[in-house]
């Protein structure tokens, strides 16, 4: 076990992360793979962060804290180090920030040009002078030409980015915690309307990431729709309609959303409404609450089955 010399400046991982303004996990993973660290089974304790050779090397220490027990820590020294400086000033490309996020690269890509940061050009993507003045370094490939742009570090902490990702998400609109920039909710006659991306208001908060994603993939919508059922009528002959939650025209397809909190009232009107559909020609789909979470993979394959492709 190294010892650390009395007249340096030693940081943990999460403070040398900080001083670095880059993420924990990138500088852990850079650590890794470069072999300074191993990830081992000990005996009584489970899992836990060792030194490798080379990290000992790299003048990595073990102390130890009251609070958390044993730790890793490293000189001042490294942050000057290759290792280090290439991650620091490494350029992130779309797919390494839409991880960050736990969103696909293309939406990732759709709200940076929701941002004017980006715009579409030649199959491919060309940053703005916004996007620049952001971070944006625009390249190309080299196969193909096709233009792509990749990102400065600082981007994944850029507040405007990511509150754009929050009101795209809803993140918070569930526990009532509204992303605060005084344009994200808005009450009248007691009721509790929620701002989508578009700039429109929405009464139910389940809604809000099916709407801002139609909205972001540019898939024209009505919320709400009466729609009439072709072949099938009412009791007295009458010709019967549905209410689509979202209905998309170009595609004639209703979108359903079964609620997750329901009344026997509602819960009857479900049962109802899914009879009626299955007698008539309207494609349709179902999304469960629960599908909202993966709505990403679920909706396009979903979309795709009845013939809409938003690829």
């Amino acid at each position: 076990m190294s010892n650390p010399p009395e007249q340096s400046d030693y940081y943990s991982r999460s403070a040398l992360a900080a001083k670095l303004d880059i993420t924990l996990k990138e500088l852990t993973q850079a650590m890794l793979e470069a072999g300074w660290l191993r990830y081992d089974e000990q005996a009584g304790k489970g899992k836990e962060w060792t030194l490798t050779s080379k990290g000992d090397f790299e003048g990595g220490v073990y102390k130890d804290s009251k609070k958390f027990g044993q730790y890793i820590a490293w000189p001042e020294s490294v942050l000057t180090h290759a290792v280090i400086m290439e991650l620091k000033h490494a350029l992130l490309n779309a797919s390494a920030i839409a991880k960050v996020f736990g969103i696909s690269a293309k939406t990732l890509n759709k709200l940076f040009a929701d941002l004017g940061w980006i715009g579409v050009s030649k199959k491919g993507w060309m940053a703005s002078d916004a996007g620049i003045d952001q971070g944006g370094v625009q390249q190309s490939s080299d196969a193909t030409g096709i233009p792509y742009v990749v990102w400065q570090r600082k981007i994944i902490e850029n507040d405007t980015l990511k509150h754009h990702i929050a009101l795209y998400k809803g993140v918070g609109v569930h526990a009532g915690v509204i992303p605060s920039d005084g344009m994200a909710s808005k009450e009248a006659n007691s009721t509790q309307y929620y701002r989508l991306l578009s700039g429109l208001l929405i009464s139910e908060a389940g809604d809000l990431s099916v709407a801002n994603y139609l909205y972001l993939y540019g898939i024209q919508y009505a919320y709400q729709r009466p729609v009439t059922l072709t072949g099938v009528t009412t009791a007295v002959g009458l010709t019967q309609q549905v209410v689509c939650d979202f209905y998309l025209p170009s595609a004639g397809i209703c979108l359903f959303i079964q609620r997750t909190q329901i009344t026997p009232t509602r819960l009857a009107e479900q049962i109802e409404l899914q009879s009626l559909i299955e007698k008539s020609s309207l494609p349709y789909i179902i999304l469960l609450e629960s599908d909202i979470s993966t709505l990403e993979q679920f909706l396009p394959k979903s979309l795709l089955a009845l013939g809409l492709s938003l690829y």
